[in-house]
């Protein structure tokens, strides 16, 4: 299932003579995916908590934060070891060096789903606001960006990886119209806690399409050697 395109073309080689570094960078693939499965995981249940209003999802989080931040450590020291110790060709540099960039991706995308779960529970007590639909859509667009962007991993997909772009600039446009709802609100009644909790959550969103769209670009990196 995680023998991805980019292990079987170090293995076909003609002058391929370190196997275990072949089995070492395997490895770290498949770590990498389960990262992001980790990391896809907490966007479901934030999405769940801030959405369906289901907080009991939200306790789920901060376990998942720390096998999320695990991993990130274990991959990026396990990189850096390799790249120092078993003197990888160009090929294993680029695919070693976005490993280490991806996960960094993911460790943040990891970070703002925390983050959402605490605005969850904050925002709990106030009655939704009309904007949260469309603050769901966003959402929904940013998971799909990240199922992308790990899709493309898996398969070494250059064209997937590129496309992710497109729901990047539509979550950007939801980005700026809801912005612009929330500032612009005259008619607040009580506290202001639920506008600005919402503000945040929206630049939280913002941000973790924004770093799917880097995982995307680290596998073209990896697929091209060209930097997007």
């Amino acid at each position: 299932m995680f023998e991805t395109t980019s292990v079987k073309a170090l293995l076909s080689r003609p002058n391929f003579v370190k196997p275990h570094l072949v089995r070492d960078i395997r490895r770290l693939e498949r770590d990498v995916l389960r990262m992001g499965a980790l990391v896809e995981q907490s966007f479901r249940l934030t999405h769940q908590a801030l959405f369906a209003r289901d907080l009991s999802v939200a306790e789920q989080l901060p376990l998942l934060d720390k096998k999320i931040d695990r991993y990130y450590k274990q991959i990026e020291a396990e990189c850096t070891a390799i790249m120092t110790l078993q003197s990888p060709s160009e090929q294993d540099l680029r695919c070693l060096s976005a490993f280490m960039q991806l996960v960094r991706d993911l460790e943040r995308i990891g970070d703002y789903a925390e983050d959402l779960s605490e605005i969850a529970v904050k925002i709990f007590p106030y009655e939704p606001h009309s904007c949260i639909p469309e603050i769901a859509v966003m959402s929904r667009h940013a998971q799909a960006m990240l199922a992308t962007s790990l899709g493309s991993l898996a398969d070494l997909d250059e064209v997937g990886a590129k496309s992710i772009k497109v729901l990047d600039d539509a979550v950007d446009e939801a980005y700026e119209r809801v912005y612009e709802t929330l500032a612009n609100q005259r008619d607040i009644q009580g506290s202001v806690e639920p506008i600005v909790l919402l503000a945040l959550a929206i630049r939280c969103l913002e941000r973790m399409a924004d770093h799917a769209t880097n995982i995307g670009q680290r596998v073209a990196y990896i697929v091209t050697g060209q930097r997007s």
